[in-house]
């Protein structure tokens, strides 16, 4: 069990070294990022992690989309990247394939995007699971080119499941790609274990 003073640990989240605290969850004491306040550990996500079937993208930079869907496909993330330009384009592939009944595995949404941002589509995203009276909602990963704050931690704990990464801490593709397999990892893991009992 941990001890109770903080330290500075890598976040995989934030991209660098940060300071964190210790939270009790379930009877357990576990570190969690002071920006971004995500839940670290020594335990490392499942090795046996399977791809998942359908992410969904939203992302306004046509190349960067172009190096994403490299990525998640080259880390085995996913069997299909789907990918838009912004919100708008987003909410409505989601919604058809709600309607289709072709969920989606995870929703991956640049927060700054043109006609419509990633924090505005996600929360329109929580609105239409409900709508469509989903028994499990999407997990959701924001891409960022800055540093969590308090509004993004508010946006994150409404969106939950969710998770960010700040895809401006990395040097590479190849190194982000390390970081968003990792994270992808821990989040599915985490939604995983807060999906209802059938």
């Amino acid at each position: 069990m941990p001890s109770s003073a903080s330290q500075r640990m890598y976040c995989p989240y934030c991209g660098e070294e940060v300071d964190t605290f210790l939270m009790l969850a379930e009877g357990e004491e576990q570190y969690h990022c002071f920006v971004c306040s995500s839940p670290l550990g020594e335990e490392q996500p499942a090795a046996s992690f399977k791809a998942l079937e359908t992410i969904l993208v939203a992302e306004d930079s046509a190349v960067f989309r172009e190096v994403l869907r490299d990525k998640l496909v080259e880390k085995e993330l996913t069997k299909n990247a789907v990918m838009t330009a912004n919100g708008e384009e987003f909410l409505t592939l989601f919604t058809n394939r709600l309607y289709r009944s072709q969920p989606v595995s995870l929703c991956i949404l640049d927060i700054r995007m043109p006609v419509f941002n990633g924090v505005n589509a996600a929360m329109a995203l929580r609105s239409i699971e409900k709508g469509f009276e989903r028994p499990r909602k999407t997990p959701i990963l924001f891409f960022s080119t800055v540093k969590c704050d308090d509004t993004l931690r508010e946006v994150l704990r409404f969106t939950s499941p969710s998770r960010y990464i700040n895809k401006g801490a990395s040097d590479s593709p190849d190194q982000l790609a390390d970081r968003l397999l990792e994270v992808v990892q821990r989040l599915i893991q985490e939604s995983g274990s807060k999906a209802p009992k059938k």
